[in-house]
């Protein structure tokens, strides 16, 4: 059988850089990965998409076994410490108790309902969220799927927030795999040219995202303090800046994340938006992830149950 670059190698002269031909061997390598991981699953007489959330947590811990290294990492980091499944192009006023129900509905029957994707199909168009059904093809480009620590909210909830569904099942990590995994390369270009942003992430998964791809690269300290706060928005930046900027990055990573908790804390409290929280990092931060202490970086469990403790008192 061939080897993945002897595959990469018959097909070279296709190529124009060695960019190209690294995502290739990249794209390869999943295809043979998944391949493989199909046919130990069926000579386990386990389906992925059969009866039962325990075949199911079966076949996800299958998936996460056979992963080492930076790969595992960015699993747990991405899939395995989140709980739920957000469906960011769908709001939950449709009126349809379930996804099943409302899978398959036109995108006129979704109306206002529909985002960015799920808002471009033609008023007649079949939406269907999960474009195909086998668990090992999934597509949920059109809504907008993604692991989240988000609580479930059913599509006829009415709070005006996106639809989440409960766990993550595997034809959805497979699918977030697939399509997110990013490559060595992409992280390192991310960080070398400064396009990492905060974004909605919070404080404390900026910090792990810096500090993971920075040991990579052999970054110094000095290096990724730069980076982190070049990742900061302005006004976390004159937070960062009041706190002091002789605090090494792991101390100032946690003040600037007690202080996000705070805010947000005080946000549930009296139902007034900050404009520092973003509004994903506002719903997810009550839910507690299945991760152990020895696994998070700089910021514990309790770091944070402390932190919004003293918020409301």
């Amino acid at each position: 059988m061939a080897t993945i670059t002897e595959l990469a190698n018959t097909i070279d002269g296709f190529l124009d850089n060695t960019a190209d031909r690294e995502y290739l061997i990249h794209i390869l390598t999943g295809m043979i990965f998944l391949a493989q991981l199909r046919l130990d699953l069926q000579n386990r007489g386990i389906d992925p998409a059969g009866a039962g959330a325990n075949r199911r947590a079966q076949a996800l811990g299958h998936l996460r076994a056979c992963m080492r290294g930076r790969t595992l990492e960015w699993f747990d980091e991405e899939i395995t410490i989140k709980t739920n499944w957000e469906l960011t192009n769908l709001t939950d006023g449709i009126g349809q108790a379930n996804l099943v129900a409302v899978n398959g509905r036109t995108a006129l029957q979704i109306g206002a309902n529909g985002l960015n994707e799920a808002a471009r199909q033609s008023g007649n168009a079949i939406i269907k969220l999960r474009a195909v059904e086998d668990p090992w093809n999934e597509d949920w480009c059109v809504a907008g799927g993604r692991p989240t620590n988000l609580s479930v909210n059913a599509p006829n909830a009415s709070n005006g927030t996106t639809v989440v569904v409960a766990e993550i099942r595997f034809g959805q990590a497979v699918w977030w795999l697939k399509t997110r995994f990013p490559t060595v390369e992409e992280e390192l270009w991310d960080m070398m040219y400064g396009t990492i942003r905060k974004g909605d992430m919070t404080i404390d998964e900026l910090y792990r995202k810096i500090l993971r791809i920075g040991r990579r690269a052999n970054y110094r300290p000095e290096e990724l303090r730069k980076k982190f706060l070049d990742a900061l928005p302005l006004p976390w930046l004159e937070k960062a800046e009041d706190i002091g900027e002789h605090l090494p990055l792991d101390e100032l990573a946690k003040k600037l994340y007690e202080i996000e908790l705070r805010r947000i804390a005080r946000y549930k409290r009296d139902k007034i938006s900050d404009p520092l929280v973003s509004n994903r990092a506002s719903r997810q931060i009550y839910e507690s992830s299945p991760v152990s202490t020895s696994q998070q970086q700089g910021i514990s469990l309790e770091d944070m149950q402390k932190a919004i403790q003293n918020a409301l008192a």
